[in-house]
């Protein structure tokens, strides 16, 4: 093979005058411009606003009707709602064998050879941009910079903006230790709500010489020949390719099982699936970092959403809407894998909660979007950002309906699932499953990495992680819209102190009282029993040992003076627990006498083997509860002296003249 090595252009620190300069704004237009020039000029694009008037009056119109529908029918309308997922799951699965066949024939990657690489003259290549938004990050900063010192292109033409956070003192110390090259400029991005990466990446493009523009993240370490790759894949494309997507992998594989698993999604996406997903004329989801883009283009469709959390998914959808392409370049940078699973599950529900952003940002006029991306992007984008959110959510609940069905089987998991609704969801769950598992041995044994592979066995314990992501990300969702309704929630904030305090305020208004509490929770109780029992009978017996242990407890913390605090909570969750475990033998007993006579018969068999232990147990169950209740209180009020490092259990809320405080330590 030729020697490909060549000589690095000395580093010169005479600057070279940008293309197209824009007219220099100040920190404060700048800012402005970072922050609201999408919202301003393309509202109906910004997720500053998730929801428009239209897409909440839908789901509230939906929700009232699965809640009506359950009350009128409810077996009926669980088959219509488990028909509808089974549909949505044998769409995905459909769209994923698509995915796959493409993957196998028709790999859509760009690919320039070393020689090619570094056959361009340096007095023909275009000033490059190279934006790196750090916060809070000075353990890695002098790594980044050695990084991006790596890169074989002109010094002069390499225009590096390493972004900043302006009252991010730490990592500004870190960067002046660390000497950087002549041609990194660091850029201060001032203080400005929201403080998310889009919008420092706004900011710095506002700042940027560059033609073409790409980004890294602070731990990246790209290939040193990406830049000249990339010049010469975007002097070769057509002009309507915007973007070129390196790969991204990561460089800590083998650090634990977590990383291994992380390693090989990424190896599957980046490498693989997102190439044939381009393929198939479907608009893409970029990667958060590595992507290169033409800057007239990246100017001209509003640059980033600094409201949406996922940004790079969002800039590749908006790419498409205005008729450009992305490809994907034969050029890899690395990254570093998560390897703690809490942090993991953090920056998982980020990503589902951006793709659940930007899958109703662009679905705000459906007919429009139909227009702009055909009829194959636009079921390509429901099924990879609508849909791949969705069954990340429902996974765990038919998970728990399947062990519940095989440990108890009630009946009415059955009825909600007739033969032409059941055997399709089986086939789809079985035949998805096994592609999933399929797709990531064939990737792994493509990509030569066999190490992998024992990890990708164990790869369902992986999507189990990935549910709980999305349903933190749901839960996060649903507290956002929840604070931007009620003015009094946007106070709440959470601080760390000692071993672990957290702090909490709250209006009064918002705390319900005790009648309340009983009415929701009795509420909520009526409704699972519903679900679960189709005989009337059934549900009133199964319901009077819960309702009466609440509504004991309710009434003697209102005679008491008993805070309603989250130790009571608590303690009352677990009570109600055990007596949902006595009811389970109830609802045995009934059915055992159900088999072999009529309702009322198996009531008084439940009865007579079931009640009375029944019912002694949700006495001993109360009076526990409110022994411990009452104990904690008394606890609380006495003049013992509490620190941070008191490993206690109260969330309790008293009013005084001024303000209703919270507090919560563990």
């Amino acid at each position: 093979m030729a020697d490909t090595k060549r000589k690095r252009a000395p580093r010169r620190t005479a600057k070279v005058a940008a293309p197209a300069p824009a007219p220099a704004l100040s920190a404060t237009e700048a800012t402005a411009e970072a922050v609201d020039g999408l919202r301003l000029r393309h509202p109906e694009l910004s997720a500053s606003r998730v929801l428009n008037r239209r897409q909440g009056l839908a789901i509230l119109g939906v929700a009232a009707a699965c809640i009506l529908g359950f009350v009128v029918a409810p077996v009926s309308t669980g088959i219509a709602i488990s028909g509808c997922i089974a549909a949505v799951y044998l769409l995905v699965f459909a769209g994923n064998v698509g995915v796959f066949r493409r993957l196998i024939h028709t790999p859509h990657v760009v690919s320039v050879t070393d020689e090619e690489a570094c056959a361009i003259p340096d007095d023909q290549l275009p000033v490059y941009t190279v934006m790196i938004a750090a916060y809070h990050e000075p353990e890695v900063i002098a790594k980044t910079l050695r990084s991006l010192g790596a890169l074989d292109y002109p010094a002069h033409l390499l225009d590096i903006k390493l972004l900043l956070e302006a009252d991010d003192d730490v990592t500004r110390a870190a960067v002046l230790t660390a000497h950087p090259a002549a041609n990194v400029d660091v850029v201060l991005v001032p203080p400005s709500h929201p403080r998310t990466k889009p919008k420092a990446l706004n900011f710095g493009l506002l700042h940027a010489r560059g033609e073409l523009i790409t980004i890294y993240d602070a731990e990246d370490r790209p290939e040193p020949l990406q830049l000249r790759r990339a010049v010469v894949a975007f002097s070769r494309a057509a002009p309507r390719v915007a973007c070129l997507q390196a790969r991204l992998e990561y460089h800590n594989p083998h650090q634990n099982l977590l990383t291994s698993w992380f390693a090989i999604e990424y190896l599957s996406w980046f490498g693989f699936s997102l190439p044939a997903i381009a393929g198939g004329d479907t608009p893409v989801p970029l990667g958060g970092t590595s992507m290169h883009m033409r800057r007239s283009v990246l100017e001209e469709i509003g640059g980033w959403d600094p409201f949406n959390v996922t940004e790079d998914c969002d800039l590749g959808i908006r790419l498409y809407r205005k008729g450009y392409r992305t490809e994907f370049l034969n050029s890899t940078t690395y990254e570093e894998a998560n390897s703690d699973a809490i942090n993991w599950i953090k920056q998982r529900s980020r990503w589902y909660k951006g793709y659940a952003q930007t899958w109703l940002v662009h679905m705000r006029h459906p007919r429009l979007l139909w227009h702009e991306l055909g009829g194959r992007g636009f079921v390509g984008f429901n099924m990879l950002v609508g849909a791949t959110t969705l069954t990340a959510l429902l996974n765990p609940v038919f998970w728990a309906l399947t062990f519940t069905w095989f440990v108890v089987h009630p009946t009415f998991i059955q009825s909600i699932f007739p033969s032409w609704v059941y055997f399709p969801g089986l086939a789809s769950m079985i035949a998805g499953n096994f592609l999933a598992l399929y797709v990531d041995f064939v990737v792994i044994r493509t990509a030569g990495r066999p190490e992998l592979m024992k990890a990708a066995v164990l790869a369902p314990v992986y999507w189990m992680l990935i549910s709980v992501g999305a349903l933190r990300a749901f839960v996060e969702h649903e507290w956002a819209a929840a604070q931007a309704d009620e003015p009094a929630l946007r106070s709440v904030r959470g601080q760390v102190v000692g071993k672990g305090v957290v702090g909490a305020e709250i209006t009064q208004r918002l705390l319900p009282t005790l009648t309340e509490s009983f009415a929701l929770t009795a509420s909520v109780i009526f409704l699972a029993f519903l679900l679960v029992f189709r005989s009337p009978s059934a549900r009133l017996m199964t319901m009077i040992p819960s309702l009466f242990a609440i509504l004991s407890v309710f009434l003697v913390m209102r005679l008491t003076g008993i805070p309603l605090n989250i130790a009571t909570i608590l303690i009352g969750s677990t009570v109600l627990g055990a007596t949902e475990n006595d009811q389970i033998h109830f609802f045995y007993h009934f059915q055992e006498g159900r088999s072999t006579g009529t309702t009322t018969g198996a009531l008084r068999h439940a009865l007579l083997v079931a009640g009375r232990p029944i019912l002694f147990a949700t006495l001993i169950n109360a009076s526990g509860f409110l022994a411990l209740a009452l104990s904690l209180s008394f606890w609380y009020r006495s003049p013992r002296t509490r620190s941070s490092e008191d490993v206690s259990l109260f969330f309790e809320f008293s009013q005084s003249s001024t303000e209703t405080r919270g507090d919560f330590s563990v």
